[in-house]
């Protein structure tokens, strides 16, 4: 027998050895007989995988399972093992970039591997390669369709990416499971994108599964920002963790959710030392909301500036950035705005300084940003953006992109849907926001004139015109302000039956709603208009109207569109956003044909008298 051959069969009967001593459990002995063969043949590639699988498997040694483990891949073992441990403990370790040279190198044998697969998206996600992780969740899920790990790490990355229709396709897909950990994360997502109606439901189920201190504590923030003032007393008093930061931070908010403000004022300084620079940066912006309610502004405007300055904390910057704008100081709270896009939507951007008319003759690309509401609000800047272009695309939610190319017509329009589609940064030379506009065209307080809507609408005329028809909508379906911005449907209830008006139904779903004012005779539905769907079939009914009554909605911005004479009603004005800022006391700053009412200083009959 050659002397290669006689060596191979003698290492294979030692191997066996160590094998039969694994399976006996008698892991020290079956380590030693390896560790004397590696001793003598270095390069045992078998050896070598055997004795890190020992050390990962039984031993829960990460490091020596990764020494000898990476000592095969380096050997170039024909073995798909030892790359699947070394970068399973590498991850482990927190060595990313080391996990994923070993599981591409496992990659370029067996690109089927489950192993390889899962472990080389996650090491390459904490690189941020994530169409590489895509790309193996994908692999993973295209083997097995009930591979419900990759499914949920896939649409945890798809949600820390922003790409969250994406990533709520999948936890939609998999919430009949009635995993915890599965509801956890959706609630995540409900809670990032500010889908608290919702999240409030879904953190009352997981509670109602798992009654913990964690999730109830998930339970009272979807209550505190629902503003759900009932349930936000009866939780605050169950859980009450007198101690704990963010319990406080609930109960302050908690507070303010009433108006407040020298309560959550008195409950601050008794549990927080302002001077204390361990508090984070929510409580104190917390802190400077307080004293702008207690109309300590300068107090708070220099509170705020510190908070910048300190943290550099994007949130903070952009809490500031609306107080600045709620209080009309426009030009900086508009050089703040960008804060309320994420890394990941202001990485895409090519700036542009429009004050040079850099985008003249240039394809350029406006992507509407944030709701409806505040996408119909964004376009009025296309006017003045106009004096420099004649044409651009623009990239708006699919809802409204026939009110755009109705009341826009010079512009190109796709869906923000289509972006998808298209490599943005090889088709166009300027990327940027819609929400941006302010800033980019120096909007100040004493040029917003030239930035107010031109189109007019008109009412139609009836042979019935003796009493006058009315536009109405009560509810808000904003999932942060919802309970904020609406009115009960008994006030509504009380307007129509009180009033020889002709009232104009405007309200999109709240269903039930409708059918219970169907009972009056002046109340006309229009059931045939998908109020929700078909804004121009809306923006047409609201043509019909002599005038609006609304609260702050979709509604509301398409009737400052079409300069509707609107009457728009705010439960909380002290709380209302800022584009709702009066310039007279009465008008609205940036919509001149809608009046807005504070609703504390109007009874049923003032209400049923306006016109």
């Amino acid at each position: 027998m050659p002397f290669f051959l006689y060596t191979l069969s003698m290492s294979q009967k030692i191997i066996n050895q160590a094998l039969e001593e694994l399976n006996k459990k008698n892991i020290n002995k079956a380590q030693s007989i390896l560790l004397k063969l590696i001793k003598k043949e270095s390069a045992n590639t078998r050896a070598l995988t055997i004795l890190s699988i020992i050390k990962f498997q039984y031993e829960k040694n990460l490091v020596d399972a990764l020494k000898y483990s990476g000592r095969a891949v380096q050997l170039k073992s024909q073995d798909i093992n030892p790359y699947i441990i070394a970068g399973i403990s590498a991850l482990q370790l927190n060595k990313y970039q080391q996990a994923n040279d070993y599981l591409k190198s496992g990659y370029q044998m067996n690109n089927q591997n489950r192993d390889i697969l899962f472990n080389l998206a996650i090491s390459s996600a904490e690189l941020q390669n994530y169409d590489m992780a895509i790309n193996c969740y994908e692999k993973c899920i295209s083997l097995n369709e009930k591979d419900y790990g990759a499914k949920v790490n896939l649409a945890n990355l798809y949600r820390k990416i922003d790409q969250d229709v994406k990533a709520e396709e999948i936890y939609l897909e998999l919430l009949p499971l009635d995993q915890p950990i599965i509801n956890k994360n959706y609630l995540s997502l409900l809670f990032k994108r500010q889908d608290y109606k919702p999240a409030l439901e879904l953190a009352k189920k997981i509670c109602d599964r798992e009654y913990t201190i964690p999730n109830l504590m998930e339970y009272l923030r979807g209550a505190i920002e629902m503003k759900d003032i009932a349930l936000s007393e009866k939780l605050l008093s169950e859980i009450n963790l007198t101690e704990n930061t963010e319990y406080q931070y609930f109960k302050i908010s908690h507070f303010l959710n009433q108006g407040e403000y020298e309560l959550a004022l008195t409950q601050f300084e008794t549990f927080f030392n302002i001077l204390d620079h361990e508090l984070d940066s929510k409580l104190l912006t917390l802190y400077c909301i307080i004293l702008s309610g207690i109309e300590r502004e300068e107090e708070a405007d220099k509170k705020f500036r510190e908070l910048i300055m300190h943290f550099k904390n994007i949130s903070v910057t952009k809490y500031y950035s609306l107080w600045l704008l709620s209080k009309n100081r426009l030009e900086e709270g508009f050089s703040l705005f960008y804060s309320r896009l994420s890394d990941r939507q202001r990485e895409i951007v090519k700036p542009v300084d429009l004050k040079l008319n850099a985008i003249k003759g240039k394809k350029s690309l406006f992507i509407a940003d944030q709701g409806i509401g505040d996408q119909i609000f964004f376009m009025r800047f296309l006017k003045k953006l106009n004096l420099q272009v004649e044409s651009i695309t623009l990239a708006v939610d699919n809802k409204i992109v026939p009110i755009v190319i109705k009341y826009f017509p010079q512009h190109t329009v796709i869906s923000k849907e289509e972006l998808n589609s298209i490599n943005i940064a090889e088709e166009f030379e300027i990327i940027q926001y819609l929400g941006d506009l302010p800033y980019l065209l120096d909007i100040e307080l004493d040029n917003i004139s030239g930035c107010i809507f031109d189109i007019h609408a008109q009412p139609k005329n009836y042979n019935d015109h003796e009493r006058k028809r009315v536009g109405i909508s009560w509810n808000s379906k904003s999932h942060r302000m919802e309970n904020e911005k609406s009115i009960s449907i008994e006030l509504i209830r009380g307007i129509i039956s009180q009033s020889t008006n002709e009232f104009i139904n405007l309200q999109y779903d709240n269903f039930e709603d409708v059918q219970e004012l169907k009972e009056f005779e002046n109340f006309q539905s229009y059931d045939e208009i998908d109020k929700k769907n078909d804004l121009v079939g809306l923006c047409n009914l609201i043509d019909t109207c002599d005038y609006v009554i609304t609260v702050s909605n979709v509604t509301a911005h398409l009737c400052g569109m079409l300069n509707k004479k609107t009457f728009l009603l705010l439960p909380n004005i002290k709380r209302s956003i800022w584009y709702w800022n009066q310039l007279d006391g009465e008008r609205s700053l940036w919509y001149p044909t809608i009046e807005v009412i504070n609703l504390k200083n109007y009874n049923l009959e003032k209400l049923i008298n306006l016109n």
